[in-house]
């Protein structure tokens, strides 16, 4: 039984983490694509200026519209506060999605070090681990 009391806070800050986080990351996923499936439809249904992928995506089908005309109606679609607010709002969502995952790992490197610290265990995995996949900092 001591056994079990020594360690029931790392227990329980263990399953705090996976009950919030688990939950907190899925509705997170789930607004993600619902925001992603939203943008994706406002690009691709306007018919101002023809989409194109770039030969880095493989995209075979050639541009019909002409350079020129497709070039101004870009700009001119860039230029609209509608079009600035969606890109913006990409942008966002870019900076939330990095912070939000961040955030996560923080805090599964900062109970993997708990861990280590109750096993005095010396952590030098742990360590490893944080320098392999450390993620962008804001």
């Amino acid at each position: 039984m001591f056994y079990l009391v020594k360690y029931e806070k790392l227990f329980k800050e263990i399953n705090s983490y996976y009950a919030f986080h688990q939950e907190y990351l899925n509705n997170f996923n789930d607004w993600e694509v619902e925001m992603f499936n939203k943008d994706f439809n406002f690009w691709f249904e306007q018919n101002d200026f023809e989409m194109g992928f770039g030969l880095e995506r493989n995209d075979s089908i050639s541009i019909k519209q002409n350079n020129k005309i497709r070039k101004t109606e870009i700009i001119k679609s860039l230029n609209s506060i509608q079009d600035r607010n969606h890109l913006k709002m990409n942008l966002l969502r870019e900076q939330v999605m990095k912070g939000t995952y961040q955030r996560v790992y923080d805090k599964a490197i900062e109970i993997l070090n708990e861990i280590d610290k109750s096993t005095n265990n010396k952590g030098q995995q742990r360590t490893e681990l944080k320098n392999k996949v450390l993620l962008h900092k804001f």
